[in-house]
């Protein structure tokens, strides 16, 4: 099991939150509410890490769930913020009615039909889902990235590594250039291009 420290994280939760609903997500200060705060966060960063530091698009969801839950010894990974708070996930925290399928067509054993009618509890995943944070591929049912509104991708890897504290960011604070800013900056670029 990899250990990925993630620095800056109170600097980084203020900014997302000061963000608001200005990406087009429909409630996003929920992203900060409830007992799963730091859980949906994570997922979140998680999702992003996958893209652009294990170079995955369209995150395969059964992949992704077994990696973070342990399953997968050889390539499971946990989150640590810089508080030391480990974050362990469990299956019930990626239970969620969007993934119907995995990679070889079977049902994936993290959906439920409806999660409502069955009494599960809003997962983390399922909330990330519902507020549109996330959109499925549409090449594929099992698999899953972060949603892009205007070229968010870009800011999500700077953002990264603001967070993990790269080599590339230090050399970029070396040369006295801020240059991976925390994420208030994705909505001021994008005003000025309007």
């Amino acid at each position: 099991m990899k250990i990925i420290k993630l620095k800056n994280c109170l600097l980084f939760m203020t900014a997302i939150n000061s963000i608001g609903s200005k990406w087009g997500i429909k409630e996003y200060k929920k992203l900060l509410d409830g007992e799963d705060m730091i859980k949906r966060l994570t997922l979140y960063i998680a999702i992003a890490y996958y893209k652009h530091v294990k170079y995955q698009c369209g995150t395969n969801f059964r992949r992704f769930a077994n990696d973070l839950t342990g399953k997968n010894k050889r390539t499971g990974i946990q989150f640590q913020w810089d508080d030391g708070t480990i974050v362990k996930f469990e299956d019930k925290d990626f239970i969620n009615s969007c993934m119907f399928y995995t990679q070889k067509s079977k049902i994936n054993p993290y959906w439920k039909e409806n999660p409502s009618k069955l009494k599960c509890p809003q997962t983390p995943m399922e909330f990330l889902f519902e507020q549109g944070f996330i959109d499925r591929t549409r090449t594929s049912e099992s698999a899953f990235e972060v949603k892009h509104h205007f070229a968010m991708g870009k800011y999500m890897k700077r953002t990264l590594d603001f967070l993990l504290e790269t080599p590339y960011y230090k050399e970029s604070l070396k040369q006295g250039s801020f240059y991976f800013p925390v994420l208030t900056s994705i909505f001021k670029e994008q005003q000025k291009l309007n």
